[in-house]
C-alpha cells in the first residue's frame, strides 16, 4: 500500500499530511493547492489577501471570495455559542477569524483528499488534527495528546477512524489568548474532540480564554458532541463525560 507523508510550512505554522492508498500522490497535490489557496485568501499576515483588505475597509464583503464570508459566519456563530468567549475581534477593528481558519481548512482538506480515492488521510495543522479512513489495514488512527510543557509525555490517546482534535494552550506561545483584554491563564491547555475541526478549534480557544470559568461551557458542549480534556493551572486534568480517550487517573466531570 502507498503511504505518503508530507510537511508544509504555511500559515505561520507547519501542516503535516499522512495519506494512504491509491491516489495519495494526487491527494497531496490537491490538498497543498487548497492550503495555499486558503493562505492567499484568508491570511491576516499578508496585506494583499481579500480578508486583510476587507478588514482595512478596502474591499466590500460582497466582493470577497465566498471563503471570507464562510469563515466570518462561522466565527460569528462560535462567538454567539460561547457567549463571547470566542472573540473574532480580539485583535481590534473588524472581525478576525484566525482562531478557526486552520480547523475549517483541515476539514475541507480531508474532503478533498478522500475525493482522490485515498484509503486514509490525516491532516495535522499546527496541532489541530483531522483524520478519516485508516492508516492501513483497516486500523484506526491513534492520536496522542501532549502534556503541556512536556512534549515527550502524553496526557491521553484517542483512537478512531474519523477524528477531530483541536488543542489550545499557553505552553508554546504563552498566554496569547485574551479575555476582556487580559491574557487567559486559568488553564494550561484544552483539547476538544468533535464532529468537525472548525468548531472544535473555536471552542478550544474559547475555553482557554475562559480559564477557570470554562467548566460550564465545556459541559454544555460535551452534551452537543464536543467532548473535552483540560489541564488546569494547578496541573489537575479534567475530562468531560464523553471524552473518547483512556483518561486513566483523571478527574472526570460527573
Amino acid at each position: 500500500m502507498m503511504r505518503l507523508v508530507h510537511t508544509e510550512e504555511i500559515w505561520d505554522t507547519v501542516v503535516s499530511l499522512h495519506l494512504t492508498g491509491r491516489g495519495a500522490e494526487r491527494a497531496r497535490e490537491v490538498v497543498l493547492a487548497w492550503l495555499h489557496e486558503v493562505d492567499d485568501v484568508l491570511s491576516t499576515f499578508r496585506p494583499e489577501t481579500p480578508l486583510a483588505r476587507w478588514r482595512r475597509g478596502e474591499l466590500a464583503l460582497d466582493d470577497c471570495p465566498a471563503a471570507v464570508r464562510d469563515v466570518l459566519a462561522l466565527a460569528g456563530e462560535a462567538e454567539r455559542r460561547t457567549g463571547g468567549a470566542f472573540d473574532p475581534c480580539w485583535a481590534g477593528g473588524a472581525p478576525d477569524p484566525t482562531g478557526l481558519v486552520k480547523g475549517w481548512a483541515a476539514d475541507e482538506a480531508v474532503v478533498r483528499a478522500l475525493a482522490c480515492g485515498v484509503e486514509g488521510v490525516q491532516v495535522n495543522a499546527g496541532g489541530d488534527v483531522r483524520t478519516a479512513g485508516s492508516p492501513g489495514g483497516g486500523r484506526p488512527w491513534r492520536l496522542g495528546i501532549e502534556a503541556p510543557g512536556l512534549p515527550d509525555q502524553l496526557l491521553d490517546v484517542v483512537e478512531g477512524h474519523d477524528l477531530c482534535l483541536a488543542t489550545s494552550g499557553i505552553d508554546r506561545r504563552g498566554a496569547h489568548v485574551l479575555r476582556r483584554g487580559s491574557p487567559a491563564r486559568g488553564l494550561l491547555a484544552v483539547t476538544v474532540a468533535g464532529p468537525d475541526l472548525s468548531r472544535a478549534d473555536a471552542y478550544s480557544t474559547a475555553a482557554l480564554a475562559l480559564g477557570h470559568e470554562a467548566g460550564a461551557l465545556l459541559e454544555e458542549l460535551d452534551a452537543e458532541g464536543f467532548a473535552s480534556l483540560r489541564v488546569r493551572s494547578d496541573g489537575e486534568i479534567v475530562a468531560s463525560r464523553h471524552w473518547p480517550g483512556v483518561h486513566q487517573g483523571m478527574a472526570v466531570v460527573p
